[in-house]
């Protein structure tokens, strides 16, 4: 067995607290390297856009022609499942228009 000597704990102490680093320090590096890769990601995209206006990056008018169109989606489904589920739980719903509907089970 190895000596108990101050020497030989630190060195204990020191393995230890390497193990706990070193799943650190390579998620640090996951990370940056993420992080720029997103970074050149973007510049190349934007290069791309500037040398060719015709490619794959979509202009502001068709983000926001999109945008809306995902709105509006949103807003329907939303709206059907008010809709359907109005009456939940509750036995009482109110419509938009101010009135109450009662729920009733035969």
């Amino acid at each position: 067995m190895s000596e108990d000597t101050p020497a030989n704990r630190l060195k204990e102490v020191i393995q230890r607290f390497q193990t706990i680093r070193e799943p650190l320090i390579t998620r640090r590096k996951e990370r940056r390297k993420a992080f720029l890769d997103t970074l050149l990601d973007g510049l190349k995209a934007r290069t791309e856009a500037k040398t060719n206006p015709r490619s794959e990056v979509l202009s502001v008018e068709e983000v926001l022609k999109e945008n809306e169109e995902l709105k509006a989606r949103l807003k329907k489904e939303k709206e059907e499942e008010e809709d359907s589920h109005g009456f939940a739980g509750r036995g009482v719903r109110t419509t938009k228009d101010g009135k109450r509907d009662i729920a009733i089970e035969f």
